[in-house]
């Protein structure tokens, strides 16, 4: 099993245990606003190699950025609410 796939299953992990919390304690229209947020950090967990590159296309002078970068800030996103909600 590769990084990527356990990076992805991981990540599915947390968003469903983000969603069903969700679920429990606001209804449908707390599941819905929670499933928009969660899908950016999301898509920068799955797929951080095409979208660091979306900023050469965007604008011609940039560089793509590294996909583990795109990756680590996805999990930051994801993983900080959690952190801040416990320690902070």
């Amino acid at each position: 099993m590769s990084y990527a796939l356990l990076g992805r299953l991981a990540s599915l992990l947390v968003a469903l245990t983000y969603l069903g919390v969700a679920a429990m304690s606001g209804g449908w229209g707390n599941l819905l606003g929670f499933s928009v947020v969660l899908s950016f950090p999301l898509a920068c967990i799955w797929f951080p190699d095409e979208l660091g590159e979306l900023a050469t296309i965007r604008m011609h002078s940039a560089s793509a950025s590294p996909g583990w970068l795109v990756a680590a800030g996805g999990w930051l996103l994801l993983i900080g609410p959690l952190w801040f909600a416990f320690w902070g």
